[in-house]
């Protein structure tokens, strides 16, 4: 199992604007300069880390390996050459809602609610 990469490093600390070539390293005439810097670049790597953590990939619930990987596999002669849109909604829209969501248009939505209205109408009259 991969874990975090360590690294030993020695703080340095230079000011920027009278040094812009860092040579003059100024971390043992301010250690509590340097001491808050560290300190909040602890909580920086806390909260974004660095390419050195590495997450797990898991797999989807309920995903479950083919028997036989090649028979899994699709042949390129079966696969579409490229995406066709045969929705009435622009490439950029359908990218833009991704899998947060289906669209549907006026006239699909009224047919919905056509027919959730008949439903609710049908299971009232069964209650009576």
């Amino acid at each position: 199992r991969e874990q975090q990469t360590n690294v030993i490093a020695r703080s340095m600390l230079f000011n920027l604007a009278s040094d812009p070539n860092e040579q003059q390293d100024l971390a043992s005439k301010y250690p509590d300069k340097l001491a808050e810097l560290a300190a909040l670049l602890r909580v920086r790597r806390s909260q974004h880390p660095l390419a050195g953590t590495r997450g797990t990939l898991v797999a989807h619930p309920g995903w479950v390996a083919p028997k036989d990987w090649a028979a899994a596999v699709v042949p390129a002669e079966k696969l579409q050459p490229s995406w066709k849109n045969e929705l009435p909604f622009s490439r950029e829209l359908s990218d833009a809602v991704g899998d947060r969501g289906v669209l549907i248009s006026d006239a699909e939505l009224e047919a919905l609610e056509k027919q959730r209205a008949a439903l609710e109408s049908n299971s009232n009259k069964q209650r009576n």
